[in-house]
């Protein structure tokens, strides 16, 4: 995915493209996990430490970590003008 640019497609072609291709990696069993991210994820939403939470509560934090970094990979690959995002 880090191989894409937005070039001349409009905001929302772009984000429909990088979702489409996010869901075909997750598909076929790419995954994404960041300790980092979901420890934020954590102690934003519980104040705990991703380890410290249920079960329930981790697969919770670990799909929202996961839309936070398919967020940041469209706003740091999309085009020029969204340089000051």
């Amino acid at each position: 995915m880090k191989n894409l640019r937005q070039w001349n497609l409009t905001d929302q072609q772009w984000v429909d493209r990088m979702r489409t291709r996010w869901e075909i990696a997750k598909s076929v069993g790419v995954e994404r996990h960041c300790t980092m991210w979901v420890d934020y994820c954590a102690q934003q939403k519980y104040s705990r430490d991703y380890d410290n939470l249920t079960l329930v509560e981790q697969k919770e934090i670990h799909d929202e970590a996961e839309e936070r970094y398919v967020a940041y990979l469209i706003v740091i690959y999309s085009g020029a003008q969204h340089e000051n995002l």
